[in-house]
């Protein structure tokens, strides 16, 4: 059993299906047996309120359900982040990331979990912390 962490860029791309990753998103879901409960997955506080702010831009209040109700089937599990602890790796990693995204890292690195995100620039920093 792996454990994983999901990005926004992650679920933006599995929601919309106009996302220039939507099929590369299905696809790593289903390669990750997703609805089986095979592995664990995790998103913190930030990440939720991100998503729910581009899934509203995006995609107006109708993807805001189908979000919620994903991550009720796949019993995701929700990491309550301490935003000061987020704000100094943030600091301290010196590289051109957002807080959210240095947030996913932060607790990848201190929960073992591996990120699920199709943002270059955080997978490579992911790639240097590994």
């Amino acid at each position: 059993m792996k454990s994983y962490i999901f990005d926004t860029s992650f679920l933006i791309s599995l929601l919309d299906i106009d996302d220039i990753n939507h099929e590369k998103a299905l696809e790593i879901v289903s390669d990750l047996e997703i609805w089986n409960f095979t592995n664990k997955f995790f998103i913190n506080d930030i990440i939720l309120n991100e998503t729910y702010t581009v899934l509203n831009y995006k995609k107006w209040f109708k993807f805001l359900e189908k979000f919620e109700t994903f991550l009720e089937q796949i019993e995701v599990i929700y990491l309550s982040g301490n935003n000061e602890e987020y704000l100094s790796f943030f600091k301290m990693i010196l590289w051109k990331v957002s807080v959210p995204d240095s947030s996913v890292l932060y607790d990848s690195l201190k929960h073992n979990l591996e990120i699920l995100s199709f943002d270059k620039e955080m997978m490579k920093l992911y790639g240097k912390y590994l």
